[in-house]
């Protein structure tokens, strides 16, 4: 066994001294490389400084919600002539909100109206 590795002692020794000398090449060549030019000086803006107030502006996104929020239906149908209130406004109990054509509903009272007095007579 120790005649094993007298020869195989020897062998790895010349092995990385061959391996070695490569590597020592390359950091020698590389240490003699010049460092490259620093690059020129960024160009800057130089302006005067004014001291002065600036108001802060500050922006959230939000959503709201009303302490009480009213579903409005109507109680009959028709064509809208207008709406008495703008969004968000605070509205009282019997208050107009809407105005409906009263066209339709003069139309079937007076029908209503002539059948009453057909019966009648």
């Amino acid at each position: 066994m120790d005649t094993i590795k007298g020869r195989c002692f020897p062998l790895f020794r010349r092995l990385g001294s061959v391996m070695l000398l490569p590597l020592f090449v390359c950091a020698a060549v590389g240490c003699g490389k010049e460092k490259a030019a620093p690059p020129p000086p960024p160009v800057v803006e130089v302006v005067d400084v004014v001291q002065k107030d600036v108001p802060v502006y500050m922006e959230w996104v939000a959503s709201t919600d009303g302490s009480v929020n009213a579903s409005i239906r109507p109680q009959v149908t028709g064509y809208l002539i207008s709406q008495d209130y703008k969004e968000g406004d605070v509205v009282k109990k019997g208050q107009v909100l809407f105005r409906i054509d009263p066209r339709v509903f003069q139309a079937a009272l007076e029908q209503a109206q002539g059948q009453l007095a057909q019966e009648q007579a």
